[in-house]
């Protein structure tokens, strides 16, 4: 199965214009896999923190359950503790490296990509009635995914800061 990446660069084998080819081919297709891809690692990374957090935060109450066995008393005190520290810190680098945040940032960014592609390719939308004007096109191409990308940065800018007060 072919990925977004392979796809798009097969169709950029279409285009004439070498000018609108270098800049899809070195600039827009690697930065919508870099959008894919930390989408995806942020994704997960939110998921195996959250479960984890969720986990061990269920499992305190059966555990304290066995607090009232004198031989288990320490044993599950000691668990509690470790379950419950563990599900404090699990949730705080949640927090901390905004796991979530950056899993949609990245994924919103990259269906405005996709879109802007749609448009461009099918010359629709913002492209429509200027198809043939080469020179309109590629700027207009240009205007619209660097504006994309632009806002991807700030909001990521927004998240640095934010963690940094």
């Amino acid at each position: 199965m072919a990925t977004d990446y392979e796809k798009n660069t097969r169709i950029l084998d279409s285009i004439a214009q070498e000018r609108v080819k270098n800049y899809l081919n070195n600039r827009v297709l690697k930065q919508m896999t870099f959008y894919s891809e930390n989408s995806e690692k942020n994704r997960k990374m939110y998921y195996r923190f959250s479960v984890f957090s969720i986990a061990f935060n269920a499992v305190i109450p059966v555990v304290v359950l066995f607090s009232d066995f004198e031989l288990l008393s320490f044993a599950a005190k000691f668990i509690v503790a470790v379950l419950s520290s563990s599900a404090g810190v699990f949730t705080a680098v949640i927090s901390l490296k905004n796991y979530r945040e950056l899993w949609v940032q990245y994924r919103v960014s990259l269906e405005l990509m996709k879109g802007v592609l749609d448009q461009y390719f099918l010359g629709v939308g913002e492209f429509a009635g200027i198809k043939d004007d080469e020179q309109q096109t590629v700027e207009k191409l240009e205007s619209l995914c660097g504006a994309i990308m632009n806002n991807e940065h700030d909001m990521w800018k927004q998240l640095k800061a934010k963690n940094e007060e």
